[in-house]
């Protein structure tokens, strides 16, 4: 908790609870300061300079994994494929089948009305897909 405390991520009660210790308690207070001291000494350090040759080393890995096919996975996303396309072909027969076998039926359309209760509006009407009758509030 101390760490998170000289790094500022506790909530403000807990930053507290820890400051209120680190007061009353030598050795966690001794322990705090020398924390601090070290996050501030690694902050004041400069980066570390990359060799001259990581850039030809990363990019000879990328080039090296490229080249690497592994036709277990080729196979498998082939047969994966392939089933999704049977699956969408076998819906889409499946709804047009449907579709020419059930004739459309026409929705008596209900005419919207505003009913005010209770200082709300609400819309009543037809649902135009299923033809039941819904409320919905226009206001709050």
């Amino acid at each position: 908790m101390m760490s998170a405390y000289v790094d500022e991520e506790l909530t403000g009660v807990e930053m507290m609870e820890v400051r209120s210790h680190a007061y009353s308690c030598r050795n966690c207070g001794h322990e705090l300061e020398e924390m601090a001291r070290l996050k501030r000494l690694l902050s004041e350090m400069p980066p570390p300079e990359p060799s001259e040759f990581m850039a030809e080393k990363i990019m000879a890995t990328v080039r090296a994994s490229e080249n690497v096919v592994h036709p277990r996975l080729q196979i498998r996303w082939t047969v994966l494929a392939g089933g999704v396309a049977a699956v969408a072909a076998g819906y889409a027969i499946a709804m047009v089948s449907r579709a020419t076998a059930e004739p459309m039926q026409a929705v008596d359309r209900m005419e919207p009305t505003i009913d005010l209760r209770q200082d709300r509006a609400y819309a009543v009407g037809g649902d135009p897909f299923a033809g039941a009758p819904m409320v919905v509030p226009v206001s709050r």
